[in-house]
């Protein structure tokens, strides 16, 4: 008796796992962070550079050099090697430079000064007014909405939902969010790009080394990303999950050509 309960107890196990459906997605860890499992191939990580900020968990379990080696082979305008080089002053083949904490930045001010530098070293007209920038609405769930911006000033007045302007300037907080227009009405920012990532996903050197070489592409690739302001509202009403996740479909069809 005892010999058949063991028997039918196994058939019962085997029998559901095979009704699990291989693949399975598991909702926002997916489309977040869950995605940094998988290698890239030499031709996925060149594509990787269109896609813009928004690739980057998919570049997290490659490795640094064979990512790097395969933006030099497809002659890339920027490296992760001149990343390192411009941004952390770095030699990137010095085995200690990925290990450099100090160089990580921890706000949108560092992360612009390091952006900046890159374009800078090659010779971006106007470098000082690319900002790196962030929507923290959605921080207590673990996840940011980033966004790469062309603003030509570095003062600006904007009006708050109550009708009270504020004046911001490189050294406030809230000059390094991404804003339509400035108080008078004038258009302010140009979004380069734009991607919501899981703030677990941009804490190590690398991660942000990742980030700063995608985003400088897209500058030099003059990338524009209009459709960013219809995404902040709806990032802002609660919608990043579905954001994300249809974000991911559209980078993992593009590839790996599903």
């Amino acid at each position: 008796m005892q010999r058949l309960l063991v028997i039918f107890f196994i058939i019962f196990i085997v029998s559901s796992c095979a009704h699990q459906p291989v693949g399975v997605r598991h909702g926002m860890s997916s489309a977040a962070a869950g995605v940094g499992h998988l290698l890239l191939s030499p031709l996925q990580i060149v594509a990787g550079i269109a896609e813009g900020i928004s690739a980057l968990p998919y570049y997290l379990s490659t490795n640094l050099h064979q990512v790097n080696n395969a933006l030099e082979k497809a002659q890339s305008r920027i490296t992760i090697a001149e990343t390192y080089e411009s941004a952390y002053q770095l030699n990137f083949n010095d085995k200690n430079s990925s290990q450099s904490s100090a160089q990580r930045f921890k706000t949108m001010q560092q992360a612009s000064t390091y952006f900046q530098r890159i374009l800078q070293a090659k010779g971006v007209k106007n470098s000082h007014y690319y900002y790196l920038t962030s929507i923290d609405s959605a921080n207590a769930a673990g996840y940011t909405l980033f966004a790469v911006i062309y603003r030509p000033y570095s003062k600006i007045n904007i009006m708050d939902r109550y009708g009270k302007v504020h004046t911001y300037t490189k050294n406030n907080r809230l000059f390094y969010e991404p804003h339509y227009q400035d108080a008078s009405g004038r258009t302010l920012d140009t979004v380069i790009d734009w991607a919501g990532l899981a703030r677990q996903s941009i804490h190590s050197q690398k991660a942000q080394a990742l980030l700063l070489t995608l985003a400088s592409n897209a500058v030099i690739q003059q990338k524009r990303s209009p459709e960013y302001w219809q995404i902040e509202a709806r990032w802002l009403q609660g919608e990043y999950p579905a954001i994300m996740q249809q974000r991911q479909h559209d980078i993992e069809k593009k590839l790996y050509n599903n």
